[in-house]
């Protein structure tokens, strides 16, 4: 009995609990109403058709492939080149760091992560523009925190 009832549960349809409680087939749910505007981006039917196609899978490992698959396809890290080239021209105006104690051991310079005011996602994209674009980093080693540079 478990078997089917595992199976039914991948499938998304109604099936009883072992304690016996029904439980309703899975249905698509209204649309989210978030910042980002989700809603606007799909299509109704296009939600439709990824809800269908997740529950057919059927297995549960499938279904996650299936959504990782989809988050990166979808994901919003793509930027024009001009953003790319604003984001370079501010870095080049920034005055990058040299570590202390592990400068023999790598060549990476650092950036005070305190003169990028942004949201979080816009934050993101920028340190890997900088972070591909230039041998910066906004990390600096906690060991390489002297008392002339910490001030």
């Amino acid at each position: 009995m478990d078997v089917k009832r595992k199976k039914k549960i991948n499938l998304g349809k109604a099936y009883v609990t072992r304690k016996g409680i029904r439980k309703p087939k899975k249905e698509i749910k209204s649309p989210c109403k978030c910042r980002l505007k989700c809603f606007e981006k799909i299509s109704t039917e296009q939600r439709k058709a990824i809800f269908e196609a997740f529950w057919k899978l059927g297995d549960h490992h499938k279904q996650w492939i299936y959504v990782s698959n989809l988050v990166s396809q979808n994901h919003p890290c793509k930027m024009s080149a001009d953003v790319k080239k604003s984001v370079c021209d501010h870095i080049e105006c920034l005055q990058p760091v040299e570590s202390h104690y592990t400068r023999k051991d790598n060549s990476k310079l650092y950036l005070d992560s305190r003169f990028i005011a942004m949201p979080n996602f816009a934050k993101r994209q920028y340190k890997t523009i900088v972070n591909d674009s230039f041998k910066l980093s906004f990390f600096k080693p906690k060991k390489d925190q002297c008392d002339v540079c910490h001030k």
